[in-house]
């Protein structure tokens, strides 16, 4: 827990007492004496600046209104200028960084590694508190360099995901509302009935393929197989092939007519304005952040609930996270209020900022304390959000493993892939038994190469030029602190 400094308030205090005793001294001639002598103007101390990038812009009014009580309330003379940015957010930070402008802290950084080697962001430990040390504990992601583990950013959230449904088409169609579908079949055949009683009106489900998004409709079969970013620890390989029984799934659905039409042109706010709208019976992969999206957004009017997500067999998933989680706060090597950034991110960190966060449905957060004191949202457009909230205490803390680099890919990446596969007669297994290995290769052709930049820049990364892997790795109990970076030859060796 982060515990309330008491130093600046005892320093208040003491000299408070100090100048009561000093008064007490005083005689009363004196105290005449200085009743007539005009008071001398004090300056004001003037406030430390910082600022903060974010993307965090479909949260941009709650977060702001959080940092302008900060600066108004801090003890700490603190004043945070928020620079909030869309879209492609990368680009104009990496020019800020390349020209020496970096921010004070930065919500992410265009990528970690090209910001450890070029030296734009440098690790917190050095700043961080006893007490801050144990509140953040397991929310690190920490990078060896040069021998030395160095936390370079904090896991504060994460996006949960559950399958959206519509009570009310499920009634229209015969199903029960209070039993939502528990395995894919069981999906099918509820979205074959919905499109049925819809004759048109509306449909089983939707599909995001337009603009990249068919990875939401992946996301969470990958995490719900153990993979993290794509990475199966276990074995250190890429392995989307685990998807081909998924996208059979899907493909049927297809087949079965049971998705709105124009799946090809629709991305994901075109399918969660259909279901707002009462035209979708079921959305397989939705995110936290949809409870505001569909209801505020979209201006929701059916009444609709979520689920954890179908599961191939209805079974339980080989691992429980299915959650996207967000990493940030990293420190800009060139700020010149170090100590000031620390103190703002104890607050980004804090039980107040974090419950915020949870209150106002931006993302479930990893820090327990937090969730437990947050109160549960009263507002009427909130009432799903519960629904996304982790049902074991232990999965509010999401283990972080940093994967592969990534290297320049032959041919099309996994999205340009997926949509082959939805929208063609591509063989599926063949096409993702395909994708594995271009991914392995572009990384092994990449090993050289971050080897020979780390070495020009005289550093050593554990992760650099390595390959991920623990044999024991639990895809029910990850922990990425046995998880070994070894060379690529130890890697074909063990891979014999």
């Amino acid at each position: 827990m982060l515990r309330n400094s008491s130093k600046v308030l005892c320093l208040t205090l003491a000299a408070f007492l100090s100048m009561s005793a000093l008064a007490g001294c005083v005689g009363k001639k004196n105290t005449d004496q200085a009743s007539n002598t005009p008071k001398a103007t004090v300056a004001p101390k003037e406030k430390t600046k910082l600022q903060f990038f974010t993307w965090s812009t479909g949260a941009q009014t709650d977060i702001q209104a959080s940092i302008d009580d900060y600066n108004k309330t801090n003890k700490d003379n603190i004043e945070i200028e928020t620079l909030f940015r869309s879209g492609d957010w990368q680009t104009p930070l990496r020019t800020m960084l390349a020209a020496a402008q970096g921010p004070d802290i930065m919500h992410g950084t265009p990528n970690r590694t090209e910001s450890i080697l070029n030296g734009w962001i440098e690790p917190w430990d050095s700043y961080m508190s006893k007490e801050f040390k144990e509140r953040v504990k397991g929310t690190e992601v920490i990078v060896v360099v040069n021998g030395k583990p160095q936390t370079f950013d904090f896991t504060f959230a994460m996006k949960s995901k559950r399958m959206l449904y519509n009570k009310d088409l499920f009634k229209e169609a015969g199903l029960d509302p209070n039993k939502p579908p528990k395995s894919l079949a069981d999906f099918r055949e509820y979205a074959k009935k919905i499109t049925e009683k819809g004759a048109g009106k509306y449909y089983g489900t939707a599909f995001p393929i337009a603009k990249n998004n068919t990875y939401l409709m992946v996301d969470a079969f990958l995490n719900m197989e153990g993979l993290y970013n794509n990475w199966d620890y276990k074995t250190g390989t890429y392995k989307y092939s685990v998807l081909a029984p998924y996208f059979e799934f899907y493909k049927q659905m297809m087949a079965d007519k049971s998705v709105f039409p124009g799946a090809e042109s629709m991305d994901n706010d075109a399918v969660r304005s259909q279901f707002a709208a009462g035209k979708v019976g079921m959305l397989m992969s939705g995110l936290s952040w949809d409870v505001k999206a569909v209801n505020d957004q979209f201006k929701a009017t059916i009444d609709w609930a979520a689920s954890p997500i179908p599961t191939l067999d209805g079974k339980e998933p080989k691992s429980p996270y299915a959650v996207r989680p967000s990493s940030a706060y990293n420190l800009y090597s060139g700020s010149k209020n170090k100590p000031a950034a620390m103190k703002v991110v104890e607050f980004f960190m804090s039980d107040k900022y974090l419950g915020m966060y949870y209150e106002k449905a931006i993302d479930m957060v990893t820090i327990n304390s937090a969730v437990v004191n947050a109160k549960a949202p009263t507002d009427k457009m909130l009432a799903q959000w519960p629904m996304f909230a982790p049902t074991v205490a232990k999965d509010l803390t999401i283990p972080v493993g940093i994967g592969p680099s990534s290297g320049t890919l032959d041919g099309d990446n996994d999205v340009q892939t997926f949509e082959k596969i939805l929208l063609t007669n591509v063989d599926i297994k063949k096409s993702l038994a395909d994708l594995d290995k271009r991914y392995m290769d572009a990384m092994t052709k990449q090993i050289p190469i971050d080897l020979e930049k780390a070495k020009s820049n005289k550093m050593v990364i554990d992760t650099i030029g390595k390959i991920p892997v623990d044999p024991s790795f639990d895809y029910l109990k990850p922990d990425f602190t046995k998880v070994k970076y070894i060379s690529f030859d130890e890697w074909k060796a063990m891979s014999k």
